[in-house]
């Protein structure tokens, strides 16, 4: 814009020298239009703005790497006298990957009703904010502009390429053997059983605490109805922007997504509950999972979750709070090269590390006593994998 006004300041002082070293009438003439012109399309555009309305829209749901565009429509009450031009300053950010980018987009306005569609990167998966920051409507000189209405901000949730994952249940699915020869603490297999109790976790229904039994106990102790599946199984995404101290590629982060998806449809097939644990700032966040219905809604919120700094920090939490004890699977979701100690849970319950990997064409798996890592390549989205667990 500096560089029109900077032409018409030049045009307007070039007429007023002739004026003053000509003295001639159209020289006069010329001045005042350019006043004249200035002026006008100064009252003209703040007319204009009064009644300029903008929209955005985007799909609400698209798939990883797919093409869609996001709409800006912009409309008026009555014809443009001095508008020429929109330009709208976007973030969009991804709370998934907690990123920001600022971009800026000029549009010419032609007619009552302008309708522009925008290119929208599908990168990086997890749900993506566009928010408006600033709308600035120009003259059709492009000497002035103002500030317009702002369009509210809108959301699109950009869902992984989903893997073609088979899961297969084994038969240590209901307990893993301890060293005394016990089995870890799970709900009865006996469906006679009127509830089961076990010990309050952060993420547990209060409504579900027994009371009495907890003032005697001074511990929260919860009643619910005996599953034999119930908590048999945990998903811990445990992924994060760095690896290792090394930052962790998009492509390996949308992969790992991608498998725990396909894992939880599996089970939802399959007719076996489970829970995930969204790691936070201070501990794990546990969604339990029974039916389509919770799964789209644990979808949903996980899509809309910050990711971790550091890979391996819910593993931790997970440890550090004992919680082996209400699980007997635990299927770990990681990006990029795993060097996570699981030797703390050896034996206490059956790990597998489901890890997604960079330039790898082939899956390789490793195991060490109840513990399995299973590296799989994060390009080849379109083989089938058979996952024991």
């Amino acid at each position: 814009m500096w560089k029109n006004r900077l032409g018409y300041i030049l045009a307007f002082s070039g007429c007023m020298i002739l004026l003053f070293a000509y003295s001639r009438p159209f020289m006069l003439y010329s001045v005042v239009l350019l006043m004249t012109l200035a002026v006008a399309m100064y009252l003209f555009l703040r007319r204009d703005i009064r009644s300029i309305e903008t929209v955005l829209t985007i799909a609400p749901a698209v798939k990883e790497g797919q093409e869609v565009f996001l709409s800006v429509d912009i409309s008026s009450e009555h014809f443009f006298h001095a508008a020429g031009y929109v330009m709208a300053e976007l973030e969009i950010r991804n709370e998934m990957f907690d990123t920001v980018e600022h971009r800026k987009f000029l549009m010419s306005l032609s007619g009552r009703r302008n309708h522009f569609e925008i290119p929208a990167e599908t990168d990086f998966c997890g749900e993506t904010c566009i928010e408006c920051q600033n709308i600035w409507i120009f003259d059709l000189f492009k000497l002035f502009r103002a500030g317009g209405k702002k369009p509210r901000a809108i959301r699109t949730v950009v869902y992984p390429e989903t893997m073609d994952i088979r899961v297969e249940l084994d038969k240590n699915m209901a307990g893993a053997p301890q060293e005394e020869g016990m089995i870890q603490n799970r709900k009865g297999n006996d469906l006679s059983e009127i509830f089961d109790i076990r010990e309050y976790v952060p993420g547990d229904d209060i409504r579900s605490i027994h009371w009495k039994l907890s003032s005697k106990t001074d511990t929260l102790i919860l009643k619910e109805a005996s599953d034999p599946s119930h908590y048999n199984v945990v998903i811990l995404p445990d992924f994060g922007r760095k690896q290792l101290g090394e930052t962790v590629s998009a492509r390996e982060v949308n992969a790992a997504v991608g498998i725990g998806v396909a894992v939880g449809q599996q089970f939802i097939m399959k007719g076996v509950p489970f829970c995930i644990a969204f790691p936070g700032p201070n501990g794990l966040h546990l969604t339990e999972i029974r039916n389509k219905s919770d799964y789209q809604k644990m979808l949903t919120q996980w899509l809309a979750c910050r990711i971790q700094d550091n890979g391996g920090d819910g593993l931790k939490y997970f440890a550090t709070g004992h919680m082996e004890k209400y699980f007997t699977r635990l299927l770990i979701l990681s990006a990029g090269k795993y060097d996570q100690n699981l030797s703390l849970l050896d034996g206490k319950i059956s790990i597998t590390v489901l890890n997604a990997v960079q330039d790898s064409t082939t899956v390789n798996a490793s195991k060490n006593g109840t513990c399995q890592i299973v590296e799989i390549p994060a390009d080849n989205k379109k083989d089938t994998y058979r996952i024991i667990c």
